[in-house]
């Protein structure tokens, strides 16, 4: 992740929160998604 200053900072992200609710909302969470999928990220509901 890239700090406001410019800077790496290494993190580890085990979820996503998308809260949305404009009309674009659903659009969004599906480019978000296709995305990860596109990077490799495993994507499930919670169980």
């Amino acid at each position: 992740m890239t700090a406001t200053d410019g800077s790496t900072v290494a993190m580890q992200a085990d979820t996503i929160c998308i809260h949305g609710d404009g009309p674009g909302a659903v659009s969004f969470a599906r480019v978000v998604r296709g995305a990860l999928t596109d990077a490799g990220v495993s994507i499930h509901a919670f169980s």
